[in-house]
């Protein structure tokens, strides 16, 4: 009934969106420090059951790098707002990064045909970043990936 919005049913679903980080910056000479979340989603009354999200940041070669997992229990005011912030204790460069996803798993715990389970809508994910100083000064730290050439010229 609401535009956008996902609702699940009777049998356990994940749905599923990846952000290819290094493409999508490629060239932009930042580095990743975390990421901003948000979306409503509704579980309650005719509408209620199971539903958990996951965020998850791989790296180049598809290892996880950091995964978090908001809780997402019964709602009792309709659709319910839930944000937050990541910090990763040290940034990410950007090359060494692969992806950004954001998944929902739900099910109708009431087994009725139709999605009659929880919904989500209106998400939101978006990266935080800053200047990669690897990229203006390659000598700047050991750990820059031209550091080698910079120093031995």
């Amino acid at each position: 009934s609401d535009l956008g919005a996902v609702y699940f049913s009777y049998s356990s679903t994940t749905v599923s969106q990846a952000i290819a980080i290094n493409q999508a910056l490629q060239g932009s000479g930042v580095q990743v420090g975390g990421y901003n979340y948000s979306w409503d989603y509704y579980n309650q009354d005719y509408n209620r059951g199971t539903i958990t999200s996951t965020i998850k940041l791989t790296s180049n070669s598809g290892a996880t790098l950091h995964t978090y997992s908001p809780t997402m229990g019964t709602t009792t005011n309709g659709w319910t707002p839930l944000s937050g912030t990541q910090t990763f204790s040290s940034p990410y460069g950007l090359s060494s990064l692969g992806n950004l996803s954001v998944s929902f798993t739900g099910r109708d715990n009431r087994g009725w045909a139709g999605y009659y389970g929880p919904g989500v809508r209106n998400v939101n994910l978006s990266l935080n970043y800053t200047t990669d100083p690897c990229v203006t000064n390659p000598a700047y730290s050991t750990s820059c990936a031209n550091y080698n050439t910079v120093v031995t010229s």
